[in-house]
């Protein structure tokens, strides 16, 4: 799935909603796929894979495709802000987006409610590997 701009806007928006702060960098969280690769989308996910990197969402064009549902997908930010980089920046929290034909349809803080939300969403569990 191709990152608009226009889709790059409505996640930092959302993100913006959710954490306020100054100066929000959001970076989505990879886990590697049952393929071993990494991938941003948490509905490629294997089970029990853990944070593997980070990617900065101002540079991410494209996120991997799940193949029974196109033009969706689950993205675990990870949302810092001040005015320093990487570990300088103090971490506000996790947003949990859920993108539903290339658009977000739902975006929270809520951890626990995660796959609940994205059930009653997509009709699949936030990650994979919840399935």
């Amino acid at each position: 799935m191709r990152v608009t701009p226009s889709l790059r806007k409505s996640i930092n928006r959302a993100v913006r909603r959710l954490v306020g702060g100054f100066n929000p960098c959001a970076e989505i969280g990879v886990r590697a796929n049952d393929a071993g690769q990494w991938v941003a989308n948490g509905l490629n996910w294997a089970a029990d894979e853990d944070l593997g990197d980070l990617h900065r969402l101002a540079d991410t064009t494209t996120i991997d495709d799940h193949a029974a549902l196109p033009g969706c997908a689950t993205l675990d930010l990870y949302v810092t802000a001040g005015g320093g980089v990487g570990h300088e920046r103090e971490l506000q929290g996790n947003v949990y987006v859920t993108i539903k034909d290339g658009v977000v349809v739902d975006a929270h803080r809520d951890d626990l409610g995660a796959d609940r939300r994205c059930i009653a969403v997509l009709g699949v569990p936030f990650c994979k590997g919840r399935a």
